[in-house]
């Protein structure tokens, strides 16, 4: 059917209820030129064709529709009627099409002309403008190079002058610069438009990927910071090694830690400071810095009351690293009188702790932004408990090797100290029986208390040095307990100084130490620290004594005496039966048997054994 309305300005409404009248009626639509918004109705009215009235050839045009629409695979009764191909359109409506589109396009879209003077903008649309801050009167007529600016990268816009020269298409990613001069990273895909074999224009396509390109470069700065991080972490700890290994002394490992740690341009300052058992404050003992001499030991290293006190103290406390990182905290550090370092980006105050014995924290600031983040505290934390466990040996080795040592018996009697407390509260006597220490840095204690789990639990409620107690088992002679304390121990802090606690017991308000250290430590100076964190404190007995070093044949051989013929033959039996093993497959009865003894007698020898091993095991 052909569909030729007159001048009529409803003929759309007509064309539109014919459509819903026959649906499957092949219309071509013979009319003057519509408007585009008529002429996008009646394709949404599925016209299958569309002839300009005004055309020289309308006649003729129209038949070859009619020939086109009628053809047989078309005229399935109920078929869809496709929708008019673009190309059928006239070439004015054609174009405005196909310019509504470029306008509206998501994507900046430029087109340059080749024939004119530096190959100028002829067109740019509005997403080029919504992208690029600029508007089609700052555009037109110049060479897109506007876009340019400082960061724009040389190679990548060479790359691009290359590919125009060349009339090849070609894809970069530049930093340009909209109009407000904020930079962003457009990706321009570049086309030449030919006709005839010969280029007319260049299409350009512009599309906004800051967000990915920034994500990036990102990733790629933390690769890279991170080996960097790696290759002067391992440096580092190599070289602190060494000189750890080498270390004569306590003063000597902390000296070498704090000088490597200042030696890197990234740390301004280290310092180690040593707990004060008399006020509780952290005092610095060592310290390095790169505003002073290489080993400044007068060197400021904090106020009264900035962060860095708060942090070095909780982690003295805690057992765990601190990091002051906030920019209010840091600008404060920065202002303060003392301090004479540069920009400053991080502290972390680590400590020192093997976990068993702490010996202080180690403190250390950091110039280089994100030198000091967590992720490198852990390497960090890894080098403080080094240091640690260099001081943990030299101070049990002065102890182990002295030929000399001085033994001294210590009183308590303020009536604060946990072992006092406990045998007031619950009595009548506790003793000591050993400490270890957590992975989390909490000392665990061992006592035989004589007295009721309930006056135990009831005593321990009242003490905030214990975290909690655990009854380990009953004895006739006193049940064996296990306290956590929240604070640091007596144990601790004596093993902090060198010295070694050998036997602690209290009873009727009073407790006392048995402790052990070498002939070249100051007792007095021990005595002190004890007397600066308590009251009643008195030295009653000191007793020196050679100690011979002891080989290992020796220390065997020592072992074995200390076992009785049928202690060792209980031992022999039980490890030559497998009795130790995890799948033993031998009784207490078969052993017991193998001796000629009662099973009750064979337990008891052998628990005797193992009882004289383990404790020169632990007491070594």
């Amino acid at each position: 059917m052909v569909y030729a309305p007159d001048s009529c300005s409803n003929w759309i409404d007509h064309l539109e209820q014919l459509r819903e009248t026959l649906p499957a009626l092949p219309i071509v639509l013979l009319t003057d030129d519509p408007d585009g918004d008529s002429l996008s109705r009646a394709i949404a009215a599925d016209i299958a064709g569309y002839v300009a009235r005004s055309a020289d050839d309308a006649p003729a045009r129209v038949h070859a529709e009619i020939e086109r629409v009628s053809a047989p695979n078309r005229s399935a009764v109920g078929q869809q009627t496709p929708r008019m191909p673009l190309e059928q359109l006239d070439d004015r409506e054609e174009r405005r099409v196909k310019e509504r589109a470029m306008d509206e396009a998501p994507v900046g879209i430029a087109i340059t002309d080749p024939d004119r003077p530096d190959n100028p903008l002829v067109y740019v649309n509005d997403s080029f403008e919504a992208l690029t801050g600029y508007g089609p009167s700052e555009t037109i007529g110049r060479n897109c190079r506007f876009l340019q600016g400082p960061e724009t990268d040389p190679d990548a816009v060479a790359k691009l002058r290359a590919a125009i020269d060349a009339a090849e298409p070609v894809a970069v990613e530049l930093q340009n610069y909209r109009a407000d001069g904020e930079v962003f990273w457009n990706r321009v895909e570049i086309a030449p438009v030919t006709e005839h074999g010969q280029v007319t224009h260049f299409v350009g396509y512009q599309t906004d990927v800051t967000a990915r390109k920034e994500t990036e470069i990102r990733l790629a700065r933390e690769r890279e910071t991170l080996e960097t991080v790696l290759d002067r972490i391992n440096g580092l700890l190599n070289d602190v090694t060494s000189d750890l290994v080498e270390a004569a002394d306590r003063d000597a490992a902390e000296r070498a830690v704090c000088d490597r740690l200042v030696e890197i341009d990234t740390y301004q300052a280290a310092w180690i400071g040593h707990p004060d058992l008399a006020t509780g404050e952290i005092t610095a003992a060592t310290v390095s810095t790169d505003w002073g001499s290489p080993s400044d030991e007068s060197a400021p290293v904090a106020g009264d009351d900035d962060p860095i006190v708060a942090a070095v103290t909780r982690a003295e406390e805690t057992g765990r690293t601190q990091l002051v990182t906030e920019p209010a905290a840091l600008d404060r550090i920065e202002t303060a009188d003392w301090y004479d370092g540069g920009g400053l980006e991080g502290i972390a105050a680590l400590p020192l702790s093997n976990g068993e014995t702490a010996h202080g924290v180690l403190c250390v600031y950091a110039g280089e932004g994100g030198a000091v983040t967590k992720r490198e505290a852990v390497v960090l934390e890894a080098l403080a408990r080094a240091t640690a466990t260099t001081i943990d040996a030299i101070e049990r080795g002065r102890l182990l090797l002295a030929d000399e040592i001085v033994e001294l018996d210590i009183e308590i009697t303020d009536p604060s100290f946990p072992f006092v407390t406990l045998a007031e509260r619950a009595g009548p006597t506790v003793s000591y029986d050993g400490a270890v220490s957590s992975d989390d840095g909490r000392v665990r204690l061992f006592l035989t208390i004589d007295a009721e789990p309930a006056a135990v639990s009831a005593a321990v409620d009242d003490l905030s040095a214990v975290a909690e107690a655990t009854l380990i088992h009953e004895y006739d002679e006193g049940n064996l307990y296990e306290l956590v304390m929240t604070e640091t121990s007596i144990v601790s802090a004596l093993a902090a100084r060198g010295a070694t606690t050998r036997s602690i017991s209290a009873a009727d308000g009073a407790t006392r130490l048995t402790v052990e250290i070498s002939s070249d430590r100051d007792v007095r100076e021990l005595v002190d620290d004890i007397r600066a964190q308590y009251d009643g404190v008195e030295l009653r007995g000191r007793r020196d004594r050679d100690r011979p070093p002891t080989t290992r044949q020796e220390y065997l051989a020592e072992l074995e005496n200390a076992l009785t013929d049928r202690q060792h033959l209980a031992l022999r039996i039980a490890h030559a039966s497998g009795y130790y093993e995890w799948n033993r497959s031998v009784s207490g009865d078969e052993l017991a048997s193998a001796m000629g003894v009662a099973r009750s007698t064979y337990h008891q020898h052998r628990r005797a054994a193992e009882r004289k091993l383990v404790s020169a095991f632990l007491d070594r």
